[in-house]
């Protein structure tokens, strides 16, 4: 046990190689090994871009992803950039990396999901769009939560659905700049006959968690 502790820690740890730098995990069946490059963000500033994402499977190549350039700020660490997760709950680690940052610390990412049918991590684009993603192993599902500006936010519920994706519950704040109007909650469910939304005036702060749109989930 004292042996397999040891790995995992150095496995996290990152390699600094010729202004290269490796992240590795390690997980069962599979081992992965981000590789990031130094590179200018702008003029002044440094920055890292995601170069290739080596696979391994039984110590042996399995697949080589190249994704698009993305230059992160060189300030990020590890976690900011790639997760290593199970996004489809199908008890397989995937991969995913942030593929934007807004200046509100918005992200959204690229995901490679494990098929099982077809042996091989493939880019999954019901999620490239979701923002602030976050993967609830506990419900099995994916929160997302984005804010525009001090008079907009919202969030929302998906689950993997034959292959997909799916909305399941989205709950949009907005308010005007009058701060005596009423603002306007957007609530949109899904059905057995699609999306539904309703729409009612707020008159009071409504504090958004994963935890509230759950509970209207009657989860």
């Amino acid at each position: 046990m004292r042996s397999i502790i040891v790995i995992l820690v150095i496995s996290v740890l990152p390699i600094l190689c010729n202004g290269q730098v490796t992240w590795k995990y390690i997980d069962t069946p599979f081992q992965i090994t981000v590789f990031a490059e130094d590179t200018a963000l702008n003029e002044t500033a440094k920055g890292r871009f995601v170069n290739r994402i080596e696979i391994l499977r039984s110590d042996t190549l399995f697949q080589i992803i190249k994704p698009e350039q993305y230059i992160h700020e060189a300030v990020l660490d590890s976690s900011s950039i790639f997760k290593h997760v199970d996004l489809n709950f199908d008890g397989v680690k995937d991969l995913q990396l942030v593929n934007w940052f807004s200046s509100h610390l918005h992200s959204t990412s690229w995901c490679w999901l494990y098929d099982h049918e077809q042996d091989k991590f493939l880019l999954d684009e019901s999620l490239s769009s979701i923002t602030n993603l976050q993967a609830d192993q506990e419900k099995k599902c994916i929160y997302s939560y984005w804010r525009i500006g001090f008079h907009e936010e919202g969030h929302a519920i998906y689950q993997w659905e034959k292959g997909n994706f799916v909305l399941q519950i989205e709950e949009f704040l907005t308010w005007g700049l009058d701060p005596d109007k009423p603002g306007l909650c957007q609530l949109t469910r899904k059905t057995n006959q699609g999306l539904i939304t309703n729409e009612t005036e707020i008159t009071e702060d409504i504090v958004l968690s994963k935890e509230r749109l759950y509970l209207l989930l009657g989860w």
